[in-house]
């Protein structure tokens, strides 16, 4: 019993990261060397937004800036849940007593697509909020987002190294 619990555990990590990896590459190569690896998923989109915050923006800036992001609000927020419902559908696939791969296939589809859409429409945003910036202000958040992308993409390396080392002890665990 534990070992298929193991198993199926492993099996989920494991396509959970074939997810991260489609969305990934479904937003494109280019999305991902602009943005770093956070492409589409909100985390980093918002840091970078969050960012915006630090550059000294004029109050007319500041005006154009809310606007632009209420404007585009309820798009952004039916992408999130769009993309939501189809992590927690993929999900409840892999979790299952039975995997169904003709539906967990199809899932794997909806949520690449769901995550392209939503990287596409946060690429959109930053080239709105980029064009209401001046040069100086633009190369600030560059410098900004060229510090938070080094500092992800160390603290990604070490995951990677710690889920590695993980999967190894179970495949020890599992070979006694």
């Amino acid at each position: 019993m534990k070992s298929i619990q193991i198993r199926k555990y492993a099996v989920a990590g494991i396509l959970a990261g074939v997810l991260a990896l489609a969305g990934g590459l479904a937003a494109g190569d280019a999305a991902a060397r602009e943005w770093g690896p956070w492409a589409g998923h909100g985390g980093g989109d918002s840091r970078v937004l969050g960012m915006i915050k630090k550059i000294g923006l004029s109050a007319d800036q500041k005006a154009q800036l809310a606007a632009l992001l209420k404007a585009q609000r309820d798009n952004l927020a039916a992408k999130h849940e769009s993309a939501a419902a189809a992590r927690r559908t993929l999900m409840t696939l892999m979790t299952a007593d039975a995997v169904d791969e003709q539906a967990l296939g199809a899932a794997l589809d909806t949520a690449a697509s769901t995550h392209k859409e939503m990287a596409l429409a946060w690429i959109k945003v930053r080239q709105d909020v980029q064009a209401l910036l001046t040069p100086e202000q633009l190369a600030q958040v560059k410098e900004m987002r060229d510090r938070l992308v080094h500092r992800m993409e160390d603290r990604h390396a070490g995951m990677t190294a710690r889920g590695t080392e993980r999967l190894d002890r179970l495949i020890e665990d599992l070979a006694r």
